[in-house]
């Protein structure tokens, strides 16, 4: 409960547009199999399963996320998601890998999906500007899905690693 009201209160804060830096630590995180990145048939049995493993490992249905290779936001597909994820934390022994300690570009969308390729057009334009190379993966996490009346409302939280250009 303390992590969903920590969602729920960042979501409260955000300022919808805006690309923020900031240092992050090592992150365990937990994976789920390899998704179609299509949220069909088959997405949804391994988001059923990756929900159960959670169960197993926190005791409760965690919430999750979906992340995105950083070569198909370069290419333009920005819907192209390889797995669900969730963070771990410090005491849990399981975990499939860790995201590096960095530095990192987060900045929240609101809407549909939709509206997530204008974003990462934004973020695209931000780290070139700013002498950034994209790195890892996208990970993107609903803020507010408990509490909304439609998709319109529905936010987005996007983190990306990056690093400076060698010739920047």
């Amino acid at each position: 409960m303390e992590q969903k009201s920590k969602i729920l209160d960042m979501s409260l804060h955000a300022k919808i547009g805006e690309i923020e830096e900031l240092r992050v630590p090592a992150q365990k995180i937990l994976l789920s199999e390899p998704i179609q990145g299509s949220y069909g048939e088959s997405d949804f049995k391994k988001a059923g399963a990756f929900s159960m493993r959670l169960k197993s490992i926190f005791g409760l249905f965690d919430s999750f996320g979906s992340r995105i290779e950083i070569n198909k936001i370069k290419e333009g597909k920005f819907q192209d998601y390889d797995r669900f994820f969730a963070y771990g934390n410090d005491r849990q022994e399981e975990w499939d890998e860790i995201r590096p300690e960095g530095t990192y570009l987060r900045t929240y969308s609101l809407g549909d999906w939709n509206h997530l390729k204008e974003t990462y057009r934004k973020i695209i334009q931000y780290a070139k500007a700013n002498g950034y190379e994209l790195t890892g993966y996208a990970h993107e996490e609903g803020l507010n899905e408990m509490s909304i009346a439609s998709e319109n409302e529905y936010m987005t939280m996007i983190t990306i690693g990056v690093k400076k250009k060698e010739n920047a």
